[in-house]
């Protein structure tokens, strides 16, 4: 582990720092700040060759072990998404746990084998998101040929499709505990752990591969995950031994915190369609129908009044009074567009009735609203005959005695 450099520092002046300038409201979502029961996973870096993603494990290991604690917490259709998208894994225990691929992380970061900084993987998932294990796992099987291999934009669209659901870029943010080549602080770590794990930069040598590694005064080159302080600095490795304790003294001068914070916006339910067909419900069906013979009585009456015979306006002798065409008014032209409109503007309403239970079909409004112009016509019509018959027998208007 001489000559481990897969951890390289790389300050950026918009990084912040917790307590001093970071705008990430604290929230202990694990009061205890022991994650150890959402470790679900042993994320081996080398097999035969290593991959130098320390920083990528330790990181996908935090947001997984964020992701296990919170997920019982999501809406059901959050967690439906995540077993039908395959983020869902048996872990350790046997048990299914959240399980993403680091390897993922790695190909997006672009740093190929030469190491990342501890933002790197925080900022990938901001980014992109992440991908299920599965479709980009890292086992005896991978080669070092393939392991970099391009992400097909379908994996991409996946991973891009997991970050809106979660809430976008937002809904993952990080800030320094300890910021790069800082002092130890293990007061500031362990009231950092109830919000979420740590991703700690660590110098290491060669006696790094036992439970209780050495201390070394030596550069960061390696990137665990602090899950628990105790009388311990608890790290999770991606060396055999996995578990791993740091002595309080032990340099650690680098300290970044990703936190997961989902931001799931509520879709309210889409109203209920209109029936294409509607079945009209009792009454109003026996209304048209009442309707319906209404209509035909009044055509019938209205034409003996008038007395026509042909389709042009007619004056009757005896009387002298103009009646209508017996093309009815209605069916005329103008009657015809004027209850075209009627019925038209009715219309719009239906689909709202219809959400009450009340099922018009467009035909029976129709037979409404020429059902309502024949009553007005034959209003009408009855006066005008009326009128006409009071001024000839009482000499009014054309008929007075001139």
């Amino acid at each position: 582990m001489n000559n481990h450099k897969c951890l390289i520092t790389k300050p950026d002046e918009r990084d912040f720092l917790a307590g001093v300038n970071s705008p990430i409201p604290f929230k202990a979502v694990n009061p205890s700040g022991d994650w150890t029961a959402h470790l679900d996973f042993f994320e081996k870096q080398s097999y035969g060759w290593d991959c130098d993603g320390c920083v990528l494990f330790s990181a996908q290991e935090s947001f997984d072990a964020q992701m296990d604690l919170l997920i019982p917490t999501f809406p059901p259709s959050v967690v439906s998404f995540l077993n039908q998208q395959g983020y869902m894994d048996a872990g350790r225990d046997g048990a299914v746990h959240f399980h993403s691929s680091p390897r993922f992380l790695q190909v997006l970061t672009g740093n190929k084998f030469n190491g990342n900084s501890l933002q790197d993987p925080w900022t990938a998932m901001r980014a992109y998101g992440v991908l299920p294990w599965k479709d980009l796992p890292f086992d005896s099987t991978i080669t070092q040929a393939e392991y970099l291999n391009p992400i097909p934009q379908a994996l991409l669209d996946k991973a891009m499709k997991f970050l809106i659901v979660l809430g976008g870029k937002d809904a993952i943010k990080y800030h320094w505990i300890v910021s790069p080549n800082g002092a130890n602080n293990i007061p500031a770590m362990k009231s950092a752990l109830p919000q979420a794990p740590l991703c700690v930069g660590v110098p290491v040598n060669s006696d790094w591969n036992q439970v209780q590694p050495v201390d070394d005064s030596g550069l960061p080159a390696h990137s665990v995950q602090n899950y628990l302080i105790d009388s311990f600095v608890e790290i999770e490795d991606h060396y055999i031994p996995e578990f791993k304790k740091l002595a309080l003294t032990y340099k650690i001068p680098q300290v970044i915190q990703g936190i997961l914070s989902p931001i799931f916006t509520p879709i309210p339910p889409a109203p209920t369609p209109a029936p294409d067909v509607l079945t009209p419900t009792p009454n109003i069906s026996d209304t048209v129908s009442w309707l319906s013979a209404l209509v035909l009585w009044l055509q019938n009456v209205l034409n003996r009044i008038s007395g026509i015979k042909g389709d042009t306006e007619t004056k009757v002798a005896d009387d002298e009074i103009t009646f209508m065409p017996n093309q009815a008014w209605w069916v005329s032209s103008s009657g015809t567009g004027i209850a075209q409109r009627i019925v038209s503007l009715v219309a719009l309403v239906l689909p709202i009735l219809s959400l009450f239970g009340i099922n018009i079909t467009l035909p029976d409004v129709t037979v409404f609203v020429n059902a309502l112009l024949i009553v007005i016509f034959a209003v009408w019509q009855a006066w005008a005959w009326g009128r006409a018959k009071f001024n000839k027998q009482n000499n009014l208007g054309k008929y007075a005695i001139k």
